[in-house]
Parts: structure tokens; sequence; C-alpha cells
């Protein structure tokens, strides 16, 4: 087996990538799939057998739409090329309804830097989606809803200068046209005749400078043409986009009042409740991060209150670490040569502890194709920062386990070879051993922490080749837990003693028996030593060998170098007497022992 190959089942073990809670699976540099976890196996429907082996591009969860199946495709080949690819799509699941998400694909390599595997995951953003396409589609709405209104509405910025006028107040002020960016002042001078003119213009100032609204209940007025027209008409004050003050003023006739103020006020009433009661932070700011309005998701995940925050800048409360990234793509979008970004970033919270974001930025542009104002959304991510790190210390344990794994099944094949006839006794001798360090191995993850307790594991052997274990086979002995590699060790040991009792002693008889017994003791540098003795009984006609061959061999190196300890053997007649030491180390130190098993 190549490095490359181990490392390949490293990276497949189920159990590494099905504690992961987002999507995660495993390709071949080609693009095949090698290995998906569980959950993403659930929400789509399917089996592992459905997918194992495909080009991943050929998947159910791409092949709905030819564009997103080609540009997984192509994500494939440039990670293959050395780059790690990232993206928002959409991926097909159970019910055939698609899911947002935040896919990534990264080559991953050995230790010799060559490439043996494309590592895909993926984040459901669908709820991140959800609430950036509502709070859109709300802020579109508003606008629509005053641009196409039949009854007159402008919006005036703190400069004084028209920014939005309905379709009504075009119709009103048609002999003006075009009025977006001119002084208001001006454009009532021209619509209006004097004194008249003078007397709205100090009225809408005034608002603007007091804040308190002005509302007539209709009046009539002669126009510039010499035409009388008769409006209802209101001016507020309201803050603008860019958190000035600013004014709105409607005027529209009487019978329309009713309906069109209800139908601002539910506009109004949708943006902000979209806005306030987001599952995500949101907020809008200023050309020059200055924070216009925040909602109170966004001042839990920063921990700072919502006053605290509208008096700073976005910068004050960034990681300095990730500041400079952040401050380049939000200057691309100012520059006109992008509409948003994503990336992930630190907060640093009011309490000093920093919060992993992912944070999505936006913007407002007026006709002029000019930055209003941004919008940005924040998702706490630290948790899957957090999954992200145990999912990496798994990924280490696993590799480290493999690795010792393999080391002894190579030893155990080498030595086995030697010691064969021919073809179909290697396959028997080998056979068996592997049934054995597989035995071994489940009884190590069976349970908790990869320890192995010494009853369970002897046990687990015997059950492989005696149907009546319980009858003519005891073991009995305290408590002895053991690392992966004791637990190899053991096994291998367990296993050559029950076969050569199988082959030559009390198990080749029917009335035979076999009594495993140990005891405890402290040893050096805090390891415990393990008396234990292995008597047969019921044999018949035992001799004492009169050559060594490889199982043998491999007890004795397994008991005096792999284990440390010391051997004893005595052929009685009636079946095998085998005392023996093991030295077993604490189970937190560095697993080298299968290693030197050859």
């Amino acid at each position: 087996m190549t490095e490359n190959s181990k490392e390949l089942v490293r990276l497949g073990s189920g159990q590494t990538i099905d504690s992961v809670l987002a999507f995660i699976g495993l390709l071949t540099p080609e693009g095949r799939l090698l290995e998906v976890n569980d959950p993403v196996l659930a929400v789509s429907g399917i089996q592992r057998s459905d997918v194992v082996g495909q080009l991943f591009w050929d998947c159910d969860w791409w092949t709905y739409d030819q564009t997103v199946r080609e540009q997984v495709r192509d994500a494939v080949q440039r990670a293959r090329a050395g780059q790690t690819v990232r993206y928002d799509t959409g991926v097909r699941v159970a019910d055939g309804t698609l899911l947002d998400i935040d896919f990534q694909i990264a080559p991953y390599r050995d230790t010799n830097g060559d490439l043996i595997a494309l590592i895909p995951s993926a984040v459901d953003i669908s709820g991140r989606r959800a609430v950036e396409r509502a709070l859109r589609a709300s802020s579109q709405a508003l606008h629509d809803v005053v641009r196409h209104a039949p009854f007159g509405v402008i919006l005036v910025g703190g400069d004084f200068r028209i920014e939005l006028v309905s379709a009504g107040a075009e119709k009103a002020l048609a002999g003006e046209m075009p009025i977006i960016g001119r002084d208001l002042g001006a454009v009532m001078r021209q619509a209006w005749a004097e004194p008249f003119a003078s007397e709205v213009v100090d009225i809408y100032r005034r608002v603007l400078e007091t804040g308190e609204p002005y509302a007539t209940p209709g009046m009539a007025e002669r126009r510039t043409g010499g035409t009388f027209e008769a409006y209802d008409w209101r001016v507020e004050r309201i803050t603008t986009a860019d958190g000035r003050p600013g004014l709105v003023c409607y005027f529209y006739d009487l019978s329309e009042r009713d309906r069109i103020e209800a139908a601002l006020i539910r506009s109004e009433t949708m943006f902000r409740a979209t806005f306030e009661n987001a599952a995500i932070g949101m907020a809008h700011v200023a050309r020059d991060g200055s924070w216009l309005r925040v909602n109170s998701k966004l001042c839990e995940i920063a921990g700072y209150s919502k006053a605290e925050l509208e008096r700073g800048r976005f910068q004050d409360i960034t990681a300095p670490e990730d500041l400079d990234g952040d401050l380049e793509c939000m200057q691309e979008i100012l520059d006109g040569r992008r509409d948003e970004y994503a990336m992930e970033k630190r907060y640093v919270r009011g309490d000093g502890t920093q919060v992993w974001i992912n944070l999505t930025v936006g913007c407002v542009r007026d006709n002029a194709g000019e930055v209003e104002y941004l919008i940005a959304c924040v998702e706490d991510i630290s948790a899957q920062k957090k999954a992200d790190a145990h999912r990496q210390i798994l990924v280490e344990e696993l590799n480290h386990r493999v690795k010792n794994i393999l080391s002894t099944v190579l030893s155990v094949s080498s030595q086995t070879i030697r010691a064969s006839r021919d073809l179909e006794d290697f396959r028997s001798r080998f056979g068996g051993r592997l049934q054995a360090i597989s035995r071994t191995h489940d009884s190590i993850f069976d349970s908790d922490g990869g320890i192995a307790q010494l009853h369970d594991l002897i046990e687990g052997q015997f059950e492989t080749y005696v149907s009546e274990v319980g009858r003519r086979i005891r073991a009995s002995g305290p408590p002895v837990a053991l690392n992966a590699a004791q637990a190899n060790a053991v096994g291998l040991l367990v296993h050559e003693l029950l076969t050569n009792a199988m082959k030559y002693g009390a198990l080749a008889s029917e009335d035979g028996h076999i009594d495993i017994t140990w005891r405890t003791r402290s040893g050096e540098r805090s390891a415990t030593e393990v008396d234990l003795v292995w008597v047969e009984s019921g044999a018949r006609d035992v001799t004492e060998p009169t050559h060594t061959g490889f199982g043998t061999k491999l007890i004795e190196t397994t008991v005096v170098r792999t284990l440390g300890g010391t051997l004893e053997r005595d052929y009685r007649r009636d079946g095998l007497r085998c005392s023996m030491t093991l030295q077993i180390s604490r189970h937190d130190e560095t697993d080298e022992s299968a290693h030197r098993l050859g």
C-alpha cells in the first residue's frame, strides 16, 4: 500500500467525517467521490452507494441544472490545480427543492506536498439568503411604492436637494422636470407663485430644523401657469439613509389619502419588521464605516448596545488582523468595481473576547451610481469554527491510529510470507492474523476514547473461532485498559496462542479447556505490570516443538519487544502452561509500539 493510499484510508473514515455537522466529503484527485458524511445523505434522501464512485459533478445534487453541474466540474479542476475554490450555489435535496449553500473545495496534500485528495465542504446559508432577499425586496417595495404612487411624494435630503419623487409628484411638477438632484427651494419657486412659494419653502426649512411636522387640512393656490389646484399636504422630518435629517412631503387629493397612507404604512412596517426581527445581525453603514442603523441581533453578536454602536464605526470593533481585507473590499464597492462581497472575520466584543462572523455586504446606489450607504448582514459562526477545529483534531488522531495499524499489518504480512510454505498456507495464516487485528480494532473503536479492555479483547478473539467460550475457555482478572498499539499487540498474541491450542493443544481435544488469569501491579515509570497465565488442560500427549515456527517467534516478539515483558512456557503432557509479564504503559503516552513488531 502506497503512502497516498494510506492517507486516503485515513481521510475516508466515515467516523471522522460523520462527526462534522456540516457537509463534508472526500474526492480522488480526478474528482470521484470516495466518501460523504451521513447528514448530507439524510437530507438528500439518497444512499451512500448511489454516489460513491461517481464523478462529483455527476452526483444528483448538481444535475438539476447543467450550468451548476459545469460550475462544480470547473471547481474540481481548479482545486486539482492547487486552488481553494469557494462560492455560493444551490444544491438539490430530497423533496426536489434547492438549498442555498456556501460551497468550498480544497486540495489535500501529503507530507511530501503531493496531491492525494480533494475536500469538498458546504454550509447551509438558506436562512441568511432568505433574510437578504426579504430585506432587498422590502427596500425595493418601499422604493416602488413611492416611485409609482399616483399621489405626490417628495423625498428631500439633508442638503435640501430632491432625492426621489413619485409619479404623482412628477405629474404635479411636470413643467419643472427633471427635478432629481435639484434644490427644493428653486423648484418650488418655479412651480408656485409668490408669496406662496416662499411660504412653502420656509415651512420645509422650519420642519427640517425643528423636527416638528407640518400638516394642512387642504388648500388651493394659483400656480405660475394661472391654474388652481387643491392638495392636502404634509411635511415631516425623517432620517435618511446616510444618517442625516431629511424631509418627506406628501400631497394628494382628499379622496386618495386614506388608501395611500395605509399602503405606505404597511410598506414601512414590513421593512422595519424585517430589519429589526431578522435572525442575523443587520446594519446600514455609511461610506466612512459609521453605523447608521443596527438591529438587536447585531448588538447581541458584537456585545454592544445600539447607542454604543451607532456612536462609532465598524472599524472600531473589527479585529486588527482582519481589518485591511475588509477595507479593501469596501473600497472596491465605493469605486464601483463590485456591488457586494462576503468574508469571514472577527469582531472584538465589548467584553474583550472575539467572535467569528460571516459578513455579507451590499450597497444602495443613487441614480448617478454613487454609493449612498452599505447594507451589512452578520452571522455568528463561532460554533462552526469550533466544529472545524474539532474536525482537525479527529483527522490528526485518525492519521496517528491508521499509521500504527498499517505498520502492524505490513510487519505481519512480511513475516508470514517468509514462514509460509505456499500461497494457500500464506492465505490461511495471514487471514487469521488479519481477523485478529480486525477484532482488536473493533474492541478499540467500540469503546470511548479509543481504549480497549483486556477482558473484552480476549473474549473477542475466542468468539471468532470457538462456539462454546463459556464452557471451554475462562478468562478472569482485574480491569486493564489498553491503548490502540497495546491492543493490537495483545490481540495478535492471543490469536497465536489460540490457533496453536486448536492445532496441537487443549482445543484439539473435545474435553480440553483453557484458563486465562491475570493480576496487576505497579511497574516502572508509571507503567502497569500485568502477570498473565495461560493454562491449557485436557490435551493429549503434548510435547515441546522440535523447531521454532513463525507463530512461536511472533509470540516471543510481541511479549518481549512490543510489550517489554518476559515469557516462560512449560509444555506439560495435558497442555501448555504459558506465564508472561506485560508492561502496559499509560494510554496517554505516544503510541510507537506498533512499529516494533518487525
